[in-house]
């Protein structure tokens, strides 16, 4: 490995797009023995293609003498991010003058003998990439792929990033960070998902990177007509396919990475945090509020200071001198408990979890093959090796008896990671030095190769270690840092936000941006975490918050109480309408956790992806869709009572005050403290619930079904939804007895007749009884039917 400094790698990355240069002339292809795949020689590189089912083109670009031109050698073929590569294909190639061309079932390249260049075309001969500079990319420090962007073309992805969800025009780095006071304008952050979309007329191209350590996305920055994706390394894997529609390419980019497991439905009651709930009477007294103001919650978090002397795996035998007593009192009280774990184990000598790493070697090491030792919430502390299977099992066992105490689930913090010796001025590089060394299951490898991975293997780590202890549990784990497939592992909220307006308005296109990088679990601090929150604000928030996936709210240590009571009267009734709003929807909710389980689809949407056809749906940052059928429009301003809201084709209908409105244009509407625009679009079966104190007791029995139904003169044909009813907390095995799920549909059976019908599609567990309630709009009242369930399809007239 060269001796190149990261400053010369930053400086060198800040114009990407125009230091990079061709690799060179074609010298020669060569197929392989099997005919899977095809390399291109170039003067200066190689780049390998391999076609494979489904539309996906994998490259591997290669540099020669590789030492000599980059700072960091080729890492192992090993992938954090691929699941499964779909199988390959057969190719064929020949030649014709200048040009070389191979071809597969669903697609071709065509390289360019003299210049290099490179297009890759889809089956109907569109050109999904054109590489026009050349097929390989190079500068001093960095490799690549640079190819050109139409002026009407947008892109979408990257995961967790600030500003507008169109990303275009700017440079992004995939470096994860310790960013807490993050703006519009800051990069990197706490995740980094190097999946790229690109928008053009009515097509999508994509392109993932599957490489851990540190990466560029020039983005129409440093030339308009060019976008160029690269790293400091000698050897990169990318994915490159298409599709009719984001919602059709994420498909392809889901079936690579996983799916994430179902999570307890106690994960998506309300979460209330903050840093630091100090005593075991503080928590208990915590709870006692909650059930005596008859304000839902599920879940209480404890930071750091339940620990002893911050001391991962330890608790403070003062402040709480029975934990196994207080979280069984708790859970009769319905509440979960999630305890925080950090990375860094603190490094005193007598402290048995940092004795025992040492001695089996299970830390990263330093430039000098010693134990690496950085600084966080302990002082002095050495990291674990997540990228190895030995260290990830020794984590998972200490996780294991942590759990059985009685702890619910549990929160990764700081595992980016940060590190209190690095810069905090230059919050990307407030983390562990380049020297810093994996050992590997493999072979050594610079850390800085795998710093993305980092919070994903302690992830892994920590998954394993809950599900070792309650196996029969669906596991909740929560963590700040992630990587490409973090979804298999753990749900992500945004990091240390700020008691901003301007952060709550952010944290759209963030949760947004991060679902359709197939991450569906995610959400951000209501009430934002640093800084004190106005009264206003947390019921804003909160009322949004609602609407996301995960639904928590914390605050730092020095603020104001953040709890739903702590800002008076009008603000706790407001907050405590937004939390039983949250309840009521848990069947839909559940639903749309059950489809990201099967196909990876987000839950916070952004408005194309049910529109595709729309371009406004395509610059809308300040709205999205909750699942197919709501759409969300929070109030994001001080003092606003109203806001404009953006309508897509069909009709309508305000939750709340049952008004109707075209869709496909802007309208103007009204919302108190305690409200928040919410449309749902009519033909909508919304299954609901009746408010409950918790989970527990939230099965819904009567099964609300809420049918707003279209008017006789609308366009209708058959909607439908699916409703899932099953415990909430086992992994649903083979016994159809555990749970069941049913199929609601809609359809017209005449000009004046709507037909109506719920049949069970798998499964024979318990059935909930059902009340209807049927919405027409403002001028009807709601009608209230209540049926045993199995009574048979009903008929609604119009």
């Amino acid at each position: 490995m060269n001796n190149v400094s990261s400053d010369l790698i930053e400086a060198l990355s800040a114009n990407i797009g125009t230091s990079l240069k061709s690799a060179g002339a074609l010298r020669s292809y060569d197929l392989s023995t099997d005919r899977h795949a095809i390399t291109f020689d170039f003067e200066e590189a190689e780049l390998m293609v391999q076609p494979r089912e489904g539309g996906l083109v994998e490259l591997t670009v290669s540099c020669h003498s590789e030492t000599e031109k980059r700072p960091f050698p080729a890492r192992s073929d090993r992938s954090w991010a691929v699941e499964e590569k779909p199988a390959p294909l057969s190719v064929t190639a020949g030649k014709q003058d200048n040009l070389v061309t191979a071809r597969w079932e669903g697609g071709h390249v065509e390289v360019e003998s003299a210049s290099g260049a490179m297009t890759i075309c889809d089956a109907d001969g569109r050109v999904v990439f054109d590489l026009a500079d050349g097929a390989v990319m190079l500068s001093p420090t960095l490799s690549g792929l640079t190819f050109l962007t139409q002026e009407e073309e947008q892109c979408f992805g990257l995961g967790e990033k600030s500003g507008n969800l169109d990303r275009r025009g700017r440079t992004y780095q995939m470096w994860n960070s310790d960013e807490p006071r993050h703006t519009p304008e800051r990069d990197p952050l706490y995740v980094s998902i190097p999946l790229l979309y690109r928008h053009t007329g009515d097509s999508v191209s994509a392109l993932f990177l599957d490489e851990p350590g540190k990466s560029w996305f020039d983005l129409a920055d440093s030339r308009s007509d060019r976008c160029t994706v690269a790293a400091p390394l000698s050897r990169l894997r990318f994915y490159l396919w298409s599709g009719a529609t984001i919602a059709d390419a994420f498909a392809h980019y889901s079936r690579l990475t996983g799916k994430p497991p179902l999570p307890p439905l106690w994960s998506l009651g309300y979460h209330q945090s903050r840093y630091s709930y100090f005593t075991e009477e503080e928590v208990t007294h915590l709870a006692e509020t909650f059930r005596q103001k008859a304000i839902p919650c599920d879940v209480i978090h404890l930071d750091i200071d339940y620990m002893e002397g911050y001391k991962v795996f330890t608790w403070n035998g003062k402040s709480f001198p029975n934990p196994r007593k207080l979280l069984a009192q708790l859970r009769e009280k319905g509440f979960r408990v999630v305890t925080i774990i950090d990375p860094g184990v603190g490094s005193e000598e007598a402290y048995a979890v940092f004795r025992d790493g040492i001695d089996k070697g299970y830390f990263l090491e330093d430039k000098d093959g010693k134990p690496y030792i950085g600084k966080v919430w302990p002082g002095k502390a050495a990291f674990p090796d997540f990228t190895r299977e030995e260290p990830r099992r020794w984590w998972s066992g200490h996780v294991k008896q942590h759990m059985e105490l009685g702890v619910s689930g549990i929160w990764n913090d700081m595992n980016e990671p940060a590190d209190f010796t690095g810069d905090p001025y230059d919050r990307s590089n407030f983390t562990l030095p380049d020297s810093v060394r994996s050992v590997g299951d493999d072979r050594e490898v610079p850390f800085v190769q795998l710093h993305n991975v980092f919070g994903q293997g302690m992830c892994k780590a920590t998954r394993a270690g809950i599900q070792s202890a309650k196996p029969n549990e669906r596991p909740f784990v929560l963590s700040r840092a992630g990587y490409a497939g973090i979804q298999r592992y753990a749900a992500l909220w945004t990091g240390d936000n700020n008691s901003w307006w301007e952060h709550m308005a952010m944290s759209i296109p963030m949760l947004t941006g991060l679902g359709i990088s197939g991450v569906p679990f995610v959400g951000s601090d209501a009430g934002g975490f640093q800084s004190n929150a106005s009264g206003e604000l947390f019921a804003r928030w909160l009322a949004y918050a609602a609407f996301t996936p995960f639904f928590r709210g914390h605050s730092n240590l020095g603020t104001r109480s953040h709890e739903p009571w702590a800002f008076g009267s009008e603000v706790e009734r407001a907050a405590k309408l937004a939390i039983e709003r949250r309840y009521r929807f848990l069947p839909y909710t559940y639903s749309l956790f059950h489809e990201a389980a099967e196909t990876g689809a987000p839950i916070m949407r952004p408005l194309f992806w049910e529109f595709p056809k729309d371009p406004r749906c395509r610059t809308v940052s300040d709205q999205y869709l909750f699942g197919p059928s709501l759409i969300v429009a929070p109030i994001l301003t001080p003092g606003a009572r109203a806001r404009s809201v953006y309508l897509p084709e069909g009709i309508w209908e305000e939750v709340e005050s049952g008004k109707r409105y075209l869709g496909g244009q802007d309208i103007l509407v009204t919302a108190s403290l305690d409200q928040i625009p919410l449309f749902v679009r009519t033909g909508t079966i919304l299954p609901m619930c009746k408010v409950a104190q918790h989970t527990t007791d939230a099965w819904w029995n009567p099964l609300q079904l809420h049918l707003f139904l279209p008017s006789r003169k609308e366009t209708f044909g058959e909607s439908s939804c699916i409703i899932r009813e099953d415990d909430g907390a086992s992994i649903l095995s083979g016994d159809k007895t555990d749970f069941r799920t049913s199929r609601a549909v809609l359809k017209r059976s005449s000009s004046s007749t709507l037909h109506f019908s719920l049949a069970t599609i798998e499964g024979a567990g318990p059935e909930a009884d059902i009340e209807f309630y049927i919405h027409r709009g403002e001028d009807h009242p709601t009608e209230v039917i209540e049926i045993q369930r199995g009574a048979g399809p009903i008929d609604f007239s119009l």
